[in-house]
C-alpha cells in the first residue's frame, strides 16, 4: 500500500502560492534596527557612537543578562544579538578579535606605513636624464 496522500495535488491546491493566493501578511518584515534608527531620528555616527558607548559602558555580566532574559533578548533586532553573543563568548576566552573586527568597521583599519629597505634609493630623473639616456 503506498504511504502519503494520493490527493495530494488537489489537497495543496488551497495552500499553493499564486498571484491570486497570497499571503495575508505578506513581503518582508521590516527591519527593526533601522525603524529604532528612523524613530528616533539617528544618523550613522549616533548609532555608532551608541553601540560602542554601550559595549564600554556594560560588563559582562550585563550584556549576558540582556542576552539571557527572553523579554529583553526579544527587543533586540537579531544582528545586535549575534553581535552581543560573539562578544560575550569572545571576551570570556579572552579573544579580542571580534571587537577588534567591530572596530575596524566602524572606523576602518588605522593607516599603515610602508617601510622600504634593502638599500633602496629614490631620486628624481629629470626630463635631461631622459634624452640623454636615449642617445
Amino acid at each position: 500500500m503506498p504511504a502519503g496522500n494520493p490527493n495530494i495535488l488537489e489537497a495543496g491546491m488551497n495552500t499553493r502560492f499564486s498571484s491570486e493566493n497570497q499571503p495575508e501578511n505578506r513581503g518582508r518584515k521590516p527591519d527593526k534596527l533601522k525603524g529604532w534608527i528612523d524613530n528616533y531620528d539617528l544618523s550613522k555616527n549616533d548609532v555608532h557612537s551608541t553601540f560602542i558607548k554601550f559595549l564600554f559602558d556594560k560588563t559582562i555580566g550585563e550584556i549576558e543578562e540582556i542576552i539571557n532574559d527572553s523579554k529583553k533578548r526579544s527587543e533586540l533586532p537579531m544582528s545586535v544579538y549575534i553581535q552581543l553573543k560573539v562578544l560575550t563568548s569572545a571576551a570570556k576566552r579572552g579573544d579580542a578579535r571580534h571587537f577588534e573586527n567591530i572596530l575596524y568597521m566602524i572606523y576602518g583599519k588605522p593607516k599603515q606605513d610602508i617601510e622600504f629597505g634593502g638599500g633602496l634609493q629614490l631620486f628624481k630623473v629629470t626630463q635631461e636624464d631622459i634624452d640623454a639616456l636615449e642617445t
